[in-house]
């Protein structure tokens, strides 16, 4: 998976990755391994949930991230969005699997997210 994620999201030493999921979630220590493998920066969030995720994006400057479905959706309902989206890279894990970029793009805070994942 590692692989996977980090050349869907052509991830380099230049990225920082934001992970606001738990290292044994899937996206965890996948994720982990593969900014690191590609040179760049893990960025976990001080907190669990959807404002600490935009938090540590924009503090950080994170160049992508990866998150699954409830954190998103927890975004859309409280209001949150990237005050500069620019840039940014993402990836939503909406089911069981690990393929990458077989479902349609998830939205939020204008951007087009990919998905891992069989789309329910």
């Amino acid at each position: 998976m590692a692989h996977d994620a980090a050349a869907f999201l052509a991830l380099s030493q230049s990225d920082s990755l934001c992970l606001p999921v738990p290292l044994a979630h899937p996206f965890g220590m996948g994720g982990a391994l593969a900014v690191l493998m590609a040179g760049g920066t893990v960025v976990l969030p001080a907190a669990p949930g959807a404002r600490a995720l935009v938090q540590a994006i924009e503090v950080f400057g994170c160049s992508a991230f990866l998150a699954d479905t409830h954190l998103i959706r927890e975004a859309k309902e409280a209001g949150l969005a990237l005050r500069a989206p620019e840039g940014v890279r993402g990836v939503v894990k909406v089911g069981g699997g690990n393929a990458f970029g077989l479902g349609p793009p998830v939205e939020w805070s204008g951007l087009q997210l990919g998905t891992a994942g069989k789309p329910a």
